[in-house]
């Protein structure tokens, strides 16, 4: 077997990450060739830390030429060499010493995409992070492995996802999704469409990059204006879409778009606090999903 392994990063160096999943390639008996490309969206610090990877054998460090993570997938899924690709996001770690081995074993199955699942642990909740750790570890059932046999396109993952190259003929990450959020979720319902099987396994990276609040917030906003874009397309797996839908059609959009501006500042305040509501998380997505819908409207 011939693996790529394609990790897109911004302004972070992920060099644990690197070093745990090069020494088990090399380990392992089953893998003929091998590679790891580390590519850079624009990064603005670690640029001397991403230099120096350059330089480790069977590693490249690519720079894509457009914004987003959208992007830097495809550039690096063009530039891979070998005949399985498996995307990992940067903020991750491989505890599982057998992690790329149960990769190997499960290819052998002949389904093209294979989906090894995220976990959230208490080791990386702090007192500044709690509105993204209470959401990822409410989450966490949309993880696990039964949840995900049952559900193999819903919320799907690029984070630690194995890829036959022979997927992307003709298939790409939508590179126009210059912000944060959603191009995994629009990846899944195209493999749905084509009818491409996806195998759910047990083979988990741990999720190191739990941002601040403030951070978290920021790109949940992003990804809500990604999500808007998306809507045609999305609107049949996004709960977010259907719920807004549902307002609209009750004609309670309009007070509710109202209430959220003149709410906003407070909940914001309390999202930010030490101990972030997830109700008024979730009220403060429907809100803000109806401004950016009313703004591209009026």
């Amino acid at each position: 077997m011939e693996l790529s392994i394609i990790i897109p990063t911004h302004n972070y160096a992920p060099l644990e990450l690197m070093r745990q999943l090069l020494e088990q390639c090399q380990a392992c008996k089953s893998l003929s060739r091998f590679e790891v490309i580390i590519v850079d969206d624009h990064s603005e610090y670690f640029l001397y830390e991403l230099e120096q990877i350059d330089k480790w054998p069977d590693c490249r460090v690519l720079h894509s030429e457009q914004r987003g993570r959208a992007a830097a997938r495809n550039t690096g899924i063009e530039a891979a060499r070998c005949e399985w690709l498996l995307l990992c996001d940067a903020d991750a770690k491989a505890d599982n010493p057998h992690f790329i081995e149960n990769y190997i074993e499960s290819s052998q199955s002949g389904t093209p995409v294979i989906s090894g699942g995220v976990k959230t642990i208490a080791e990386h909740s702090g007192r500044n992070n709690q509105l993204r750790y209470r959401y990822e570890t409410r989450a966490q059932r949309r993880h696990d492995l039964a949840y995900r046999q049952a559900h193999p396109y819903h919320n799907f993952q690029t984070f630690n996802a194995l890829f036959h190259r022979s997927v992307f003929s003709g298939l790409q990450f939508d590179s126009s999704l210059s912000k944060y959020g959603h191009e995994d979720t629009l990846l899944g319902v195209s493999l749905k469409q084509r009818g491409t099987p996806i195998l759910h396994i047990d083979n988990p990276l741990i999720h190191t990059g739990i941002d601040d609040n403030r951070t978290f917030l920021n790109k949940t906003r992003q990804g809500i204006e990604n999500l808007y874009c998306l809507s045609d397309s999305l609107r049949d797996v996004s709960a977010l879409i259907q719920l807004t839908d549902r307002l609209h059609q009750w004609h309670v959009a309009g007070p509710a778009r109202l209430m959220y501006r003149i709410l906003a500042p407070a909940i914001r305040l309390q999202l930010l606090s030490r101990r972030p509501s997830l109700f008024l998380f979730k009220l403060y997505k429907v809100g803000y999903y109806l401004c950016v819908a009313h703004a591209a409207t009026a």
